[in-house]
């Protein structure tokens, strides 16, 4: 991982977050690092845990199907999926729309979002992937778009996309 030093010189410390290690963000907020099978070998997905709330997040980094991607992301209520590829279209290194439906099935997140697509998710419409994983799952599955916001509070978990384009 390359930070430069303008960054370096914002902040107090630097870490880099390694496959099974924890860090306290705050005394609210910890943050484990989970495996990526990629071939970027500094690729880590992560999970977050907050002290005073019942809510976990999961964000699947790029990484393809591995034995023991499920139990790394275990209770997680919202669980972000890098998904670069679409049904029928697995390639190593990455996940596809069939991967991401394991996922839901075996972790059961109350929201699942397919984010990181690729040329050929977006070709084959990630709305209809996302459909096709909730019709499987019955896991709330959604596309992420730029701007969407998810809200994870004491009202539960909400999503708010962004007004669409007009010109």
């Amino acid at each position: 991982p390359v930070v430069s030093t303008y960054y370096l010189d914002l902040v107090e410390r630097c870490e880099v977050l390694k496959p099974g290690m924890t860090y306290a963000l705050s005394e609210d907020v910890k943050v484990r690092g989970t495996l990526s099978e990629h071939s970027d070998p500094t690729t880590v997905g992560f999970v977050f845990d907050f002290k005073n709330h019942t809510v976990r997040l999961g964000y699947v980094a790029d990484t393809e199907w591995y034995p023991g991607l499920t139990k790394a992301f275990e209770g997680c209520d919202v669980l972000i999926v890098a998904n670069t590829r679409p049904l029928g279209m697995a390639i190593p290194h990455h996940l596809s729309t069939e991967d991401a439906l394991k996922l839901a099935s075996e972790v059961r997140p109350y929201l699942l979002v397919l984010t990181h697509l690729g040329i050929k998710m977006l070709e084959a419409n990630p709305i209809k992937e996302a459909r096709w994983i909730e019709g499987q799952s019955h896991v709330w599955t959604m596309a992420a778009v730029d701007g969407m916001s998810i809200y994870m509070d004491s009202g539960g978990i909400r999503v708010r996309n962004p007004e669409p384009y007009v010109r």
